[in-house]
């Protein structure tokens, strides 16, 4: 959420959104999106993503637990807990964060 006004103060032309699973299912739209963003050239980028290459882990904010694996790899999806999930859950959640949900591309 506190990304959410973050941009929003920045403005579109300062800031963008990009679902991890964006990157995951079409990862060459998602980095050209990136690239026309901020005008520089990803190939590299765009080429390991779309082999499942391992990419060398840089600067991590302090507290992400992937600061610790020397290199990361991008995994699918993960989906089965939308299946699993009891619907009680889910309706609690869209009460609580539906709305927010909904303006990242989410459906109920």
């Amino acid at each position: 959420m506190i990304s959410s006004f973050v941009t929003f103060l920045a403005g579109k032309n300062r800031a963008m959104r990009i679902r991890y699973e964006s990157i995951l299912t079409e990862p060459a739209k998602a980095i050209q999106a990136v690239e026309e963003f901020i005008d520089t050239d990803l190939a590299d980028l765009k080429h390991m993503i779309s082999e499942n290459e391992p990419l060398k882990a840089g600067h991590l904010i302090a507290g992400n637990r992937l600061r610790l694996l020397p290199q990361i790899v991008l995994r699918k999806p993960d989906e089965e807990w939308q299946v699993k999930l009891f619907g009680r859950y889910k309706k609690i959640f869209w009460l609580i964060a539906g709305w927010l949900s909904r303006r990242y591309g989410y459906k109920y």
